[in-house]
């Protein structure tokens, strides 16, 4: 499935893609979660990705932005659901 972040979709090299979803830089985070999370058909998978536990069940979340929310809004998002 394509996705907007897709460097194949969106005409960007992945390094320019890579800066964006990894990006510390306010206004980056907002065009990325404004222009292509919100548009895009696999949110919820994404946001998944973006969540692991290690061999323990220790919950962490990846760097970036994943599924819309980045990773501090990921992180409250596990503290609220135990």
């Amino acid at each position: 499935m394509t996705t907007p972040c897709n460097p194949a979709v969106n005409g960007m090299t992945t390094a320019r893609v890579d800066s964006l979803l990894f990006s510390i830089l306010p206004s980056k985070i907002e065009f990325v979660k404004s222009e292509w999370c919100r548009i895009c058909p696999i949110t919820a998978e994404c946001l998944k990705l973006g969540t692991w536990r290690d061999v323990d069940g220790v919950e962490h979340t990846s760097l970036g932005i994943f599924g819309g929310l980045t990773e501090k809004e990921r992180q409250n998002l596990t503290t609220t659901r135990r």
